[in-house]
């Protein structure tokens, strides 16, 4: 927490670099919230998330997809209250204690009305129970998912972690296994996850995709937001509904940033967010 508060976007670098080469524990990490893969462990937060991408009445009998569920199986456990099945794909094993977070989030649901019976003794007899599949090796796992299999896919604050050499590789097998009729909505946030600017853009491409850079915990793939939307239309999707969040100015001056991002344009820089739906392209 005194990382994330009070210090300086380039000594978190320096001091991330550091921590995330020592010896210690997701879980140690989790606690002191350093490292952590989303909130989706807190019941309140992942109900909201779910509701921001679902519409919980319509999915009976549905397939879900959540790319980066991280820290827990909240969202694979709340799409079975309402009778669907899910796949969460991590691009690591980030799970914590499933009896657990299971617990949590059935005293959660129960006090929205919805009902869990079982209280599973591990991991196995939760996916069991509530029809999750868990898988944790990324864009490797995707394609193990068959073709035109899911219904809906979703991701909050993921899509901007993907490894950039992965990115498109990534929606091709989106749209391999989304069926026809299927929709996905992702919420992705351009900020440079260092304190809320752009200062992940101040590097260099051989820099900021090196291995030291790639995986000390404050990893963005630098990908714009026009950029994006391009690489959604290139991989088979036609884009129905999207709503940007934009600075009022720019949080950096341009001059600071490397030289691939001084070209891009001022409109483009300034979006910080966008919340997007997209279907597949059958033309």
């Amino acid at each position: 927490m005194i990382i994330k508060n009070f210090f300086p976007w380039w000594a978190r670098i320096i001091s991330k670099i550091f921590l995330a080469r020592l010896p210690i524990s997701y879980d140690f990490w989790r606690k002191i919230n350093l490292f952590r893969h989303g909130q989706m462990d807190n019941s309140e937060y992942a109900f909201e998330v779910f509701l921001n991408h679902i519409n919980p009445d319509n999915i009976k009998d549905k397939t879900i997809l959540e790319i980066g569920p991280g820290d827990s199986l909240s969202s694979g456990i709340i799409a079975s209250c309402y009778g669907a099945s899910s796949i969460l794909v991590n691009p690591g094993d980030f799970l914590l204690d499933p009896v657990e977070n299971h617990t949590n989030i059935k005293n959660y649901l129960e006090k929205k009305g919805l009902l869990i019976d079982s209280m599973p003794k591990d991991l196995e007899e939760l996916c069991n129970n509530h029809q999750i599949k868990y898988f944790t090796n990324g864009l490797e796992s995707l394609k193990k998912i068959p073709e035109n299999s899911i219904d809906i896919v979703f991701s909050n604050a993921v899509l901007e972690h993907i490894y950039k050499d992965e990115f498109i590789d990534i929606f091709k097998e989106l749209k391999r296994i989304l069926k026809d009729d299927g929709y996905m909505s992702h919420q992705v946030d351009f900020k440079d996850h260092l304190g809320g600017s752009l200062n992940n853009l101040r590097f260099s491409e051989k820099i900021w995709e090196s291995y030291l850079f790639k995986n000390s915990g404050f990893y963005t793939n630098r990908i714009r937001h026009q950029r994006m939307l391009d690489i959604f239309i290139e991989t088979g999707f036609i884009i129905t509904d999207i709503n940007l969040s934009k600075w009022d100015k720019l949080p950096i001056n341009v001059n600071k940033l490397s030289n691939q991002f001084r070209n891009c344009s001022h409109e483009d820089l300034l979006v910080s967010g966008f919340k997007i739906k997209l279907v597949p392209n059958e033309e």
